[in-house]
């Protein structure tokens, strides 16, 4: 008797599991729109949000994108389901990035997901399929992989941008290898859509003597900076600031308990010995920074695609560092990760890949048993097990790009084409 895929071979037994994992994901989809009969409850609740602010800044002025009452309202107004969430949804970015969003915003909340959702599909695969090329990788399994990966899935499970953040990273990056600076500078700009994530690169690029990119990034910025001021005026950019301080305290819910940074940790600790969290995510957070730092420090590179080590350490560092990390906005990864295919260890980039939704697997399964055997588990259970599933998985990533740092300090050749 033939057992089945016995023979398929290690390429064989990894397609399997590929398509296993589209699989769960569509269905997963598909049982919360079946459960919940409506979208934004969850999919595409973060869509919402953009739409909403758009359609504030379309019917009652830039100014009022920041108030998140009024967001509140319109967002429960276009989808009552919204009534149940327990904490606000706001748009963080700055007023001149909400001009897409208008449009959209002229659309009906569901027909204007479902078309954010294809555009955002088809733009992502050929962006990726146009990057692998400029980096000489012509495994189009290895784009299937990362397509497949859990925070590209989230992307569209919640309708969020992380697409067109992924393009800002990938052209920057291209910027570079042709040495084109000024122009790097205004692509890591696009980053400011989320500008948390801006937190560890900035000061890496410094400390690389990347001060051309500085200069186009601070120029884009400023003029990013002055059209937002002539969009919004005072009363919005108040409105702004505000907003941002607040999201850097414990007392602004942001669905911190299913982040993927130190911050998470902390207050998973907290709840249990305070403040423990607090002094564990201190520390774990210099910890990460002086490891993203250390990457750039005496950072010459002859051959600017050298670049991808020390990026994909600072993206991934980020990550774990920022105030503000969800899963999916670690799809700015992919394009380091593209670029240093066949250089980085194969487990490593499966383990990025793979790990993720076997565990999202793993909790469905968990859950479903206790409720087979009439037990109960705490609502959202499996985000501490993600929480440290990520640290763990951008940790290895950023100790990786550490470790080969320290070969290249070992190789006299190699520390002169990359670190001097």
């Amino acid at each position: 008797m033939r057992v089945p895929f016995r023979d398929l071979g290690a390429q064989g037994r990894l397609n399997l599991l590929l398509t296993a994992i589209a699989g769960f994901y569509l269905t997963l989809a598909a049982y919360y729109l079946t459960l919940a009969g409506v979208v934004f409850a969850p999919v595409g609740l973060d869509f919402m949000v953009f739409w909403s602010a758009g359609y504030v800044a379309n019917f009652m002025g830039y100014d009022r994108i920041y108030d998140l009452d009024l967001l509140t309202k319109v967002q429960v107004a276009f989808a009552p389901v919204l009534k149940q969430l327990r904490s606000p949804h706001p748009f963080f970015s700055l007023p001149v990035l909400i001009l897409p969003f208008q449009a959209f915003a002229l659309l009906p909340p569901a027909l204007s997901f479902l078309l954010w959702s294809f555009l955002n599909l088809l733009v992502l695969v050929l962006y990726l399929a146009f990057f692998a090329r400029k980096a000489s990788v012509s495994s189009r399994g290895l784009l299937v992989m990362l397509l497949l990966s859990f925070p590209v899935f989230c992307n569209f499970f919640w309708g969020q941008v992380n697409v067109w953040l992924v393009i800002c990273v990938g052209e920057f990056m291209r910027a570079l290898w042709e040495d084109r600076p000024w122009k790097a500078g205004a692509w890591l700009a696009g980053l400011l859509l989320k500008p948390q994530t801006l937190v560890l690169i900035l000061p890496a690029l410094v400390l690389a003597r990347k001060f051309r990119v500085i200069v186009g990034f601070v120029l884009t910025f400023l003029a990013l900076l002055l059209l937002s001021w002539l969009i919004s005026g005072p009363e919005g950019f108040k409105g702004m600031l505000s907003l941002w301080l607040k999201a850097g305290t414990y007392g602004f819910e942001t669905g911190v308990e299913c982040m993927m940074n130190w911050r998470a940790l902390g207050m998973y600790l907290d709840a249990l010995v305070f403040p423990l969290g607090r002094v564990v995510a201190g520390f774990g957070m210099a910890f990460t920074a002086a490891l993203v730092l250390y990457l750039w420090v005496g950072f010459r590179p002859r051959d600017e695609k050298a670049i991808s080590i020390p990026l994909l350490g600072t993206i991934a560092g980020t990550m774990a560092f920022t105030w503000h990390s969800h899963y999916h906005t670690a799809m700015l990864l992919l394009p380091p990760l593209i670029s240093l295919a066949g250089v980085m260890p194969s487990r490593l980039m499966r383990a990025w890949v793979l790990a993720p939704p076997v565990t999202l697997f793993m909790v469905y399964v968990t859950g479903a048993l206790f409720v087979l055997a009439g037990g109960t588990l705490p609502e959202s259970f499996g985000c501490p097990i993600f929480l440290v599933l990520f640290l763990v998985l951008h940790l290895w990533l950023l100790l990786w790009a550490v470790e080969q740092k320290r070969k290249a300090i070992g190789s006299q050749a190699d520390a002169q084409a990359c670190w001097g």
